[in-house]
């Protein structure tokens, strides 16, 4: 007997892992900094200079970036496995609107998820 893949579990998952991976770097920022905050900040190589408490949260939210970026492409790649998997099996079925929606609907959040990025770096004041 076949067993048939669970999309809704599935796409469940990847969305509940998608937003924690999404909100890490934020919220190892807001702690690292809460916890750790001594009124410097420390470079690569150039040792420490007195910055604010959100120049600090905003070098530790870049960190928490670095650290949270290897679960990203996981995430990504089972994004579009599992995509990819559900059109294959399931495309023929949906009306054509819909079909064109998925697409532009990744691309639209994908454009979201890019003009974050600046607020993390420390580009937008």
């Amino acid at each position: 007997m076949k067993t048939p893949l669970r999309f809704r579990t599935i796409f469940l998952t990847l969305g509940i892992l998608s937003i924690l991976c999404l909100l890490s770097p934020a919220v190892i920022g807001i702690v690292a900094a809460t916890l750790t905050y001594d009124g410097n900040c420390y470079g690569f190589t150039d040792g420490a200079a007195p910055c604010s408490w959100w120049q600090f949260a905003q070098n530790q939210a870049f960190y928490g970036l670095l650290i949270a970026f290897i679960p990203a492409v996981f995430l990504l790649i089972g994004w579009l496995t599992t995509g990819g998997l559900w059109i294959a099996l399931r495309g023929r079925q949906l009306p054509a609107w819909q079909a064109a929606l998925i697409p532009l609907a990744a691309v639209a959040i994908g454009i979201l998820l890019i003009s974050f990025l600046p607020l993390f770096a420390g580009l937008r004041r």
